[in-house]
């Protein structure tokens, strides 16, 4: 009655670190093999559908309240409570103006790493394209990335990886 399919399928990651070794995404609570990742993209994180049980919780005791009968009231007044707070929740939750890399897995399911800067976003998804990119090429070594989205940075074996930009024009010219 209460399931959540949202959260069943769209695993929302709060500053998570990700650690990539070759062919694996691990964060703390899970682990990935790149060949079930389907899509990676940057973007606002996807809202919670309101579910109609609540609005019927909300209107049933709307029903309840109106009985002359005060045990209903009270009942009817727990029912309105109730739906009223998970409304609410829904509502704060796709209120807040979230980005996130989202890793979209075969199966349907997403992890949802979110972070304050979309630049830091761009540059982990363009990290984790890179490590999904080199995966397999026979001969290729393959960086091994650990990426802190709570303190937005991005390392691999030698050390924190530049993520800023350097100046200068680039030229194929010889």
């Amino acid at each position: 009655m209460f399931n959540d399919n949202f959260s069943e399928q769209n695993k929302v990651l709060d500053n998570a670190v990700l650690d990539i070794q070759r062919n694996v995404f691990r964060t703390k609570e899970s682990l990935v093999q790149i060949s079930n990742i389907s899509r990676i993209w940057v973007g606002k994180v996807i809202g919670k559908p309101y579910s109609i049980f609540y609005f019927i919780l909300v209107l049933a005791g709307l029903l309840f309240f109106a009985s002359s009968i005060p045990f209903l009231m009270v009942v009817g007044l727990g029912c309105m409570g109730i739906g009223g707070y998970f409304i609410y929740e829904v509502y704060k939750f796709n209120k807040e103006n979230k980005y996130a890399l989202h890793i979209e897995m075969n199966s349907g399911g997403r992890f949802i790493l979110t972070a304050d800067n979309m630049d830091f976003l761009n540059k982990a998804a363009s990290h984790v394209t890179h490590t999904i990119n080199e995966y397999g090429l026979e001969g290729k070594q393959v960086n091994n990335y650990h990426i802190d989205f709570s303190n937005q940075t991005i390392k691999n074996e030698s050390g924190v990886v530049n993520t800023g930009s350097v100046g200068g024009d680039i030229s194929n010219e010889k």
